[in-house]
């Protein structure tokens, strides 16, 4: 997979930045975010719960493509 590149905001041309906000176990997970300095976010969840499983799936590479390619579609 290539690495992907960030595109600058609409409204104010900044390069946004990727933040990983800290979770709660048991509450929340961690969560991958990227915004710029209008307070314009998308974010989505590090980890998801496999029922199939029972056990936590650490999803921060999906998750970090996820919100790129949001970021980028909206640009």
């Amino acid at each position: 997979m290539t690495e992907q590149t960030i595109k600058p905001c609409p409204f104010c041309g900044t390069i946004p930045t990727l933040k990983f906000i800290p979770g709660s176990y048991g509450y929340y997970p961690e969560a991958a975010n990227i915004s710029c300095c209008n307070g314009i976010s998308i974010g989505k969840a590090t980890e998801e719960y496999d029922w199939d499983k029972r056990k936590h799936v650490d999803t921060r590479k999906s998750a970090i493509a996820f919100v790129i390619d949001k970021w980028n579609r909206r640009v």
